[in-house]
């Protein structure tokens, strides 16, 4: 019976373990630049609308099939809303205004399931 009990107890640890600590990631496509100089484009994000702390180089993308740039941005919390910009770099490091925001709120998983015994 104590096995049972310990063994019920790690698997919703860990099934709570996975619903607070999913990680998520946000994809987006953007026109590209005309500048021969382009070095790369970073998308820029945070949890304030306006203020963005964290940065993710995309490099320079090939062009989709849609002639579109595309970048994810990885390590996300499931759940939160973040706010997104994404700017262009040429080879002498200046960078570019920042492109229209984009907000990004979804839901996060799903709960883990409650009061889950051997009976």
């Amino acid at each position: 019976m104590k096995i049972i009990t310990i063994a019920t107890m790690i698997v919703c640890f860990l099934l709570m373990s996975a619903t607070v600590f999913s990680e998520c990631s946000e994809s987006f496509s953007w026109l590209p630049n005309s500048e021969a100089d382009l070095e790369k484009y970073i998308i820029l994000h945070g949890q304030v609308d306006g203020i963005y702390h964290y940065e993710t180089d995309v490099g320079n993308p090939e062009l989709d099939e849609k002639g579109r740039c595309n970048g994810t941005v990885i390590n996300l919390v499931c759940g939160n809303k973040y706010y997104f910009v994404a700017i262009a770099v040429n080879t002498a490091g200046d960078r570019s205004a920042y492109s229209d925001q984009a907000v990004v709120a979804r839901a996060g998983a799903p709960s883990a399931p409650q009061d889950f015994k051997v009976e």
